[in-house]
């Protein structure tokens, strides 16, 4: 049987499983997973974090994932280093985030991302 295929992940965010349930969207999002995300993510924890998932996906029979987070030079490198293929790709939004400062340097940060991997 060929490996399966996660088609839409984020990686890092493993550990943020079960910190709240059962909430609207955006709720969720403002209310728990942002100011999670503003204390507990820099480059190491992304590392660790993305080869956490990755094991488990690999473990269950996933062998590629597409993955779009914040500091995904860490997820490449964490899907590098396990051996899963990885599409993965540099998240950008219109407020600050782990990385990126300044907002309007999103498409910059993304730019160079792309040319790295």
């Amino acid at each position: 049987m060929p490996g399966l295929v996660n088609g839409h992940c984020h990686m890092p965010m493993v550990l943020f499983r079960g910190l709240v349930d059962d909430l609207y969207l955006l709720a969720w999002l403002h209310g728990h997973i942002f100011p999670a995300e503003a204390h507990r993510v820099n480059p190491e924890t992304v590392n660790w974090r993305a080869k956490l998932a990755a094991a488990e996906m690999l473990l269950n029979g996933a062998a590629t994932v597409a993955d779009g987070y914040f500091l995904d030079d860490e997820v490449a490198r964490a899907c590098a280093d396990t051996g899963l293929r990885c599409v993965a790709a540099q998240g950008v939004i219109d407020f600050p985030t782990p990385g990126v400062e300044y907002p309007r340097r999103n498409i910059k940060a993304a730019a160079r991302f792309v040319e790295r991997w």
